[in-house]
């Protein structure tokens, strides 16, 4: 007679004590796709003990994953995931400070990955991973959000799993806290809903030219603001291009970029504290998305 097969106390836990809907994934490292086949993926997900347990007799060397995202459907916890192979850790410092967050934290010891969680705010935030990414945006190099929409592998049967919760940080010893603004990603877009799209001039035309000059210009502006005025600075050399940008068509994003860069770059005051990605990309993305609803084509002189 085979051995019957106990609920484990991990998996346990998670549907049990946090209600959190789990499902198996493939047991091949860099697999995330899952086993299960009803309910499609993760959209199965359960906190059915006997579900679980089911999938855990037909699937005893598998890797577990947590349905992000807002409750229901999901486990109501938004996930940072730290990739170090892509400096992951560089952008969380750039974005929050060199301490890493008191939250709970899950590590990849093969990869040195970390998964730290938070609740997920209401209303949601999308994802920049998964099926419920857009356009995969992240955070910065090495950084992604999972929350609608979206998995993130958990520690499992301690037999078999390739995570591990933190032993001073984990979900006994501190609180699942909010995502904070600063790890709340921002999507660039291309056009304002509802907003007529101006029609875009051909590449080397001379309104073009003058308004790359000029996004240019404002972006070494920018950069030389000195502390005290690097705040309207920013603010109205962006205002002051965001016309032009949508009246030539160029592609906002990837001028909200290039500005955003020129802002990092602006000279940190004496005694206060450095320029945060967050604070800098809303004044640059706000004074985009005012330009575009009411684009200006330069009037260029010809000859």
């Amino acid at each position: 007679m085979a051995k019957a097969v106990e609920l484990d106390p991990q998996l346990a836990e998670y549907i049990l004590d946090w209600y959190w809907p789990i499902f198996p994934c493939q047991s091949e490292a860099g697999s995330r796709a899952p086993t299960i086949r009803n309910g499609g993926g993760f959209y199965g997900a359960s906190t059915d003990p006997q579900l679980v347990l089911s999938w855990l007799r037909q699937y005893p060397r598998a890797q577990w994953a947590v349905r992000t995202g807002e409750k229901p459907p999901g486990a109501g916890i938004v996930v940072i995931d730290v990739d170090p192979e892509h400096d992951g850790f560089v952008t969380l410092a750039l974005l929050i400070g060199p301490k890493i967050p008191e939250v709970p934290r899950a590590t990849s010891p093969s990869s040195g990955g970390l998964h730290l969680h938070y609740l997920s705010p209401r209303p949601g935030i999308f994802s920049t991973v998964g099926k419920g990414g857009r356009q995969r945006r992240g955070l910065g190099p090495g950084l992604d959000v999972k929350a609608n929409l979206s998995q993130c592998h958990v520690p499992g049967p301690a037999a078999v799993t390739r995570y591990h919760w933190d032993p001073e940080f984990n979900l006994h010893t501190c609180p699942l806290l909010p995502l904070p603004l600063a790890l709340t990603p921002t999507e660039i877009p291309d056009q304002e809903d509802n907003q007529p799209v101006s029609p875009r001039r051909p590449i080397g035309s001379a309104e073009v030219n003058y308004v790359e000059a000029a996004i240019r210009n404002a972006c070494q502006r920018i950069r030389a603001a000195v502390p005290g005025e690097q705040r309207p600075t920013l603010n109205g050399e962006t205002l002051a291009i965001a016309r032009y940008v949508a009246g030539v068509g160029l592609d906002r994003a990837s001028v909200a970029r290039d500005l955003i860069e020129a802002g990092m770059a602006m000279q940190n005051q004496a005694g206060a504290p450095p320029w945060r990605r967050h604070e800098v990309q809303k004044t640059v993305l706000d004074a985009l998305a005012d330009g575009a609803r009411r684009p200006r084509v330069p009037q260029l002189r010809r000859r």
